[in-house]
């Protein structure tokens, strides 16, 4: 026998049979049993047994078996989580579902139609201004059909600058970011709040040494405030956006327009006026 056939060893593993039994077993504990070898004779193979080897519980099948429940509307799966926080009392439940999920359905119904304004007249916008000096290419005296053409393009032209007015005056451009800015803003925060996540999770906002235990219930007054701050800042932005950019323009002064106007309607780098009196 060669040198290779007398070094081998071989493991036997003790197996079990598959039990239906769901209980976690504990931690296997390997017991190695090396059987003594004749130390004379070189040919012997060393068996090593390993014992109490734990078999997997196989529950896919029983897994496959269950029905698998639909999942209803965003809004109705969430107020079913909201109700089934015990911890919070049920005038706290029934404010978040007239506060919060109210304006998540308000802004869910404004995205649907701000979203079909923008995309119809922006596309509308961006073709007519490219099929409009096309139709003017090819228009030619001679041709029977110039005047259709010239007034299917006087039609095209009239109305890109009449969407083009309706896209500047209402500003869908910009509702259709800010919309959709504070509505996934708002689904994060109510996320965030039922898996006691980011700022809910315990930790002070300045000092971070200090730590609470989060719970649903003394998370609750951060919830709604923040709710409350998202949807101030979206009216700020939506009804005072001509201030804002007032202010925006104004921001490098911290008096305002004071310092550019002057006091009194005198602009501070023209020189001093004389009284006129008598």
């Amino acid at each position: 026998m060669s040198s290779k056939d007398s070094d081998s060893i071989k493991i036997v593993v003790n197996e079990k049979p598959i039990t239906t039994d769901n209980t976690i077993e504990e931690s296997p504990i390997l017991k190695p049993a090396v059987k003594p070898t004749d130390e004379n004779n070189s040919s012997a193979s060393s068996v090593i047994e390993f014992n109490d080897y734990p078999n997997e519980v196989d529950n896919l099948n029983e897994m496959d078996l269950k029905e698998i429940s639909q999942l209803k509307s965003p809004n109705e799966e969430l107020i079913r989580l909201f109700r089934s926080l015990t911890v919070l009392t049920p005038v706290q439940v029934r404010v978040i579902e007239l506060r919060y999920l109210g304006l998540l359905g308000s802004y869910y119904k404004r995205i649907i139609y701000i979203d079909i304004l923008h995309h119809f007249t922006r596309t509308f916008v961006s073709l007519g201004s490219v099929i409009v000096p096309a139709l003017l290419s090819i228009q030619s005296p001679t041709s029977p059909q110039s005047t259709s053409l010239y007034w299917i393009t006087w039609v095209i032209s009239v109305l890109v600058t009449a969407f083009h007015n309706v896209i500047t005056i209402f500003r869908f451009d910009k509702k259709y970011f800010a919309l959709h800015n504070t509505y996934e803003k708002l689904k994060s925060e109510g996320w965030a709040y039922l898996q006691l996540a980011g700022r809910y999770s315990g930790q002070h906002p300045t000092d971070p040494k200090i730590h609470v235990i989060p719970t649903h219930k003394n998370q609750y007054a951060l919830f709604v405030h923040s709710i409350e701050k998202i949807q101030m800042r979206q009216i700020a932005d939506e009804y005072n956006g001509q201030l804002n950019e007032k202010q925006h323009l104004q921001s490098g002064n911290p008096n305002g327009i004071q310092n550019i106007i002057g006091i009194n309607g005198i602009s501070p780098g023209s020189p001093p006026q004389k009284n006129n009196t008598t």
